[in-house]
């Protein structure tokens, strides 16, 4: 088991060069909303080798923990079409930062993540804020409801 430490923030895709930023397609099945003690998450990751992986995380904010491990896609496969909750997204990485691009029904939806303790000293001009901590914003939650109206949740980050 590991501990993930990580930040995440609201995009501002106008503001964000796609140009040569490696990619790929995630599809990603929920068995409980965020609420529950233990999100269950099942994803399939659409590159090259064709990943499978099945995830535990407990916990919620900036820390919690996580396990992780590599499936067979048949059984990934499986495990997503009984998943209640689903989420699409193309997540982009690179330089510490995971920039994930919603489809379907949260398209217009950008998000990203750095995992880090510490917020990078220099957020990059594409960042609007940061939600971290916000349970409308984890995949889990968004798997089962609307996307949420970022001028809503204008409080202070709850950690």
């Amino acid at each position: 088991m590991k501990t993930e430490t990580e930040r995440k923030y609201l995009v501002e895709p106008a503001l964000f060069d796609l140009k040569g930023i490696p990619h790929r397609l995630i599809e990603a099945g929920y068995y409980h909303e965020s609420k529950a003690a233990c999100p269950v998450a099942i994803r399939v990751t659409m590159n090259s080798r064709g990943v499978a992986r099945i995830c535990f995380k407990v916990g919620s904010g900036l820390s919690r923990t996580e396990v992780e491990r590599d499936i067979e896609i048949p059984e990934a496969t499986e495990l997503l079409r009984w998943a209640p909750g689903r989420i699409l997204k193309v997540r982009y990485s690179w330089d510490g930062w995971d920039v994930d691009q919603f489809l379907n029904q949260h398209d217009g939806l950008w998000l990203a993540e750095y995992e880090d303790e510490k917020a990078p000293t220099e957020l990059p001009g594409w960042i609007d804020r940061e939600v971290t901590g916000n349970p409308q914003y984890e995949n889990s939650y968004l798997a089962f409801n609307p996307t949420p109206n970022p001028h809503l949740f204008d409080d202070e980050i709850p950690f």
